[in-house]
């Protein structure tokens, strides 16, 4: 039975298998992801190679026998000869973007066969380059197994965010790695709102304290005014502080992004949304830490031209509310791909730790919406409308139509369930059919034209025909009649 929530980890007999599970930097985000239980598919794991994979009747040591606790005669997926085919590794796909906090890792079953250390490399959805896991800006080495039995389980310091992640085993005691594993994590609530990457000051340091954006995994600077961009960090990893922040050896990093300076932000999407609203947690505590005075949001459907949206004033009982304050932004229904944002401050600092988005997708489902009717005999029955209606977007929340959208697709109540034509609908079928008359005629006048013209140089022919004819016939009677002619003359 698969687990569903690691609070169910206190049932001891019902769901003992949760005790496997395990949270992640304070984040309750360590469920097992499927590897053992099979939730995780056997088209899921691939491998770049496995042992014998040449040959066609292989059945051993395939990749999706990598599963932890499989104890199957293979006892796990093991790599061809490393010095024949460097750089192996084995893969999952998660079919989503899905979040992944830690990791547990066997060495083959009834074997001699472990993975000493390995790297692990990651995409997300439509990605096609591999993002390695970084930690202190190095490519992290994690250590393995010692023995083929034993689990070994390990904590990532920063969730990663991934479709497909790729194990990659390294160690010179053997010349192939076997191994069995498990991933731990959870849903990412930010799969659903189809977001790609933000683009954000890196933030700054206080007192020794990194409120930096330093678990983002894009691109990132080295100035904490220069913009971070091309992933995701802090800002949309899921897990929301609690506290103020300060230094805690038991976590790696704090959850918080601080800015001294109006910071600007850009959420980027994967397709068109519909933007209901936008919350921000923020840290209003003392004199340092304030909500922003004023946050001003902009949507847009290719990134170039953005139109304003909301100019939002936090209110006086927002303001007087002391700790981690949940800001919501109202967005009428706006859609774009594009969200810019931006702060302006109300004190020295303003600390943000986690937003989100309340989107919905901008694919018109067509309905059929019910119509109630009043018959002759008195008696209610109810019909449906011939034509499905389709979804109504306020004039008002129009901007930037992407390409292949008209602003026709979105009308007033007043016309989306009409059933009549148009005006301008009637006017190009008018303009049409005379296009069409006017055609057909010009065809039919051309027509009697051609016919004839036709007729009148086929009687000039016959015309010049007969006349050459005659000429002929006159030219052969003279030549007949000479002899006669001199005969009466001579007399």
């Amino acid at each position: 039975m698969r687990c569903v929530s690691p609070h169910l980890a206190i049932i001891p007999v019902l769901f003992a298998r949760c005790m496997l599970t395990f949270p992640a930097n304070n984040d309750e985000c360590g469920i097992a992801l499927g590897m053992e239980d099979g939730s995780i598919k056997d088209e899921q794991i691939t491998a770049k190679t496995w042992l014998y994979f040449e040959r066609r009747d292989s059945r051993y040591y395939r990749p999706y026998f990598a599963r932890l606790n499989y104890k199957k005669p293979s006892g796990g997926w093991c790599s061809t000869d490393l010095e024949d085919n460097p750089e192996q590794y084995v893969e999952v796909d998660l079919l989503y973007n899905t979040k992944v906090t830690g990791i547990a890792t066997q060495g083959r079953y009834s074997g001699q066969e472990w993975v000493e250390h390995f790297k692990i490399e990651y995409k997300r959805y439509n990605e096609t380059r591999y993002r390695r896991y970084l930690e202190k800006g190095q490519w992290k080495v994690f250590s393995g197994n010692t023995d083929t039995n034993t689990t070994v389980k390990q904590l990532f310091d920063r969730p990663l965010i991934v479709k497909n992640i790729r194990i990659i085993p390294l160690g010179n005691r053997f010349t192939i790695h076997c191994m069995r594993f498990e991933l731990y994590g959870c849903a990412w609530k930010h799969s659903k709102d189809g977001l790609v990457e933000y683009s954000a000051p890196l933030g700054e340091v206080r007192k020794s304290i990194s409120l930096q954006d330093d678990i983002y995994d894009g691109y990132m600077p080295y100035k904490a005014t220069d913009y971070v961009f091309g992933g995701i960090g802090k800002l949309t990893d899921g897990q929301i502080a609690t506290g103020s922040p300060a230094y805690n050896p038991n976590e790696a990093y704090t959850k918080w992004v601080g800015y001294k300076k109006k910071p600007i932000m850009i959420f980027i999407f994967n397709a068109t949304k519909i933007f209901n609203s936008v919350s921000f947690y923020v840290l209003n505590q003392g004199k340092n830490f304030k909500l922003f005075e004023k946050v001003t949001i902009e949507i847009s459907a290719d990134g170039k031209k953005y139109k304003h949206v909301e100019s939002y004033v936090p209110s006086k009982e927002a303001k007087a509310e002391q700790g981690v304050l949940q800001i919501k932004v109202p967005l009428d229904g706006n859609f774009g791909s594009f969200l810019r944002c931006t702060f302006d401050l109300n004190a020295s600092w303003l600390l943000l730790t986690e937003l989100e988005f309340n989107t919905e997708s901008n694919e018109v489902t067509p309905t059929l919406p019910k119509r109630t009717v009043k018959a002759k005999n008195n008696k209610i029955s109810t019909i449906f409308h011939t034509e499905p209606a389709r979804k109504v977007i306020k004039k008002k929340s129009r901007i930037n139509l992407h390409a292949g959208q008209r602003e026709s697709d979105f009308e007033d109540d007043t016309t989306a369930t009409n059933g009549g034509l148009s005006f301008p609908i009637i006017l190009t079928i008018v303009l049409v059919g005379s296009v069409i008359v006017f055609a057909f005629i010009s065809f039919v006048a051309r027509l009697i034209y051609s016919s004839r013209k036709a007729k009148k140089r086929q009687a000039s022919t016959a015309k010049q025909s007969r006349n050459s004819v005659r000429s002929i016939l006159e030219e052969e009677n003279v030549g007949l009649n000479e002899p006669y002619a001199k005969q009466e003359a001579d007399a």
